[in-house]
């Protein structure tokens, strides 16, 4: 009898075990820039239904459901994977989201003669870790806070390429922003 108990009590547990559902899931995206689409691929084994919290105010039942994070931070991502017996298993995993950058410049004289006038650009980007100039005259600049010297008069747009550590990018476009004269030539009559 007792040798019974001992057996069925065995074979319950292995019954449990068998029935026992493991949760597991991957992303496509662990961190990126917002906003973020991250896509999740459901990897779970011996479950009736899945449980998502999202960590973001969203949720879904779905297999392999997708979400956005709108703003910065961080989130907690949590699955439930639950049998038909009602056996339940989770698993977590953090989605990093940060800022994405924001390009912007200034120069305090916007105008000036040719080969003479230099143009001292102030950067006021923000998130950013790389910069990538354009002045409108074939002329780049990777530097920080730049300066230019324009050859040829003309009215030129000068454009801002703001790049953070993610790879994440905004432009900055000022169209005839800069405006160079030509030099003036004397003459003399007699």
């Amino acid at each position: 009898g007792l040798f019974l108990v001992i057996l069925s009590f065995f074979i319950s547990i292995d019954t449990l075990r068998a029935q026992a559902p493991v949760a597991l899931f991957s992303a496509d995206h662990l961190s990126g820039c917002n906003p973020l689409l991250v896509t999740f691929t459901n990897q779970s084994t011996g479950a009736a239904t899945y449980q998502w919290d999202f960590g973001n105010s969203n949720s879904s039942t779905a297999l392999n459901p997708s979400t956005v994070f709108l703003t910065p931070g961080n989130y907690t991502v949590l699955l439930t994977a639950t049998a038909s017996n009602g056996v339940r298993d989770t698993q977590s995993m953090v989605i990093t989201v940060v800022s994405n950058p924001v390009a912007d410049f200034s120069v305090a004289v916007t105008s000036g003669c040719e080969d003479v006038q230099v143009f001292s650009f102030t950067n006021l980007s923000q998130n950013s870790a790389t910069y990538t100039w354009d002045f409108g005259d074939g002329n780049a600049s990777t530097a920080t806070n730049p300066t230019h010297t324009y050859s040829s008069p003309g009215t030129y747009a000068v454009k801002l390429i703001a790049t953070n550590s993610f790879g994440c990018q905004d432009i900055k476009t000022k169209s005839g922003y800069i405006t160079v004269y030509p030099q003036p030539t004397a003459q003399i009559t007699a």
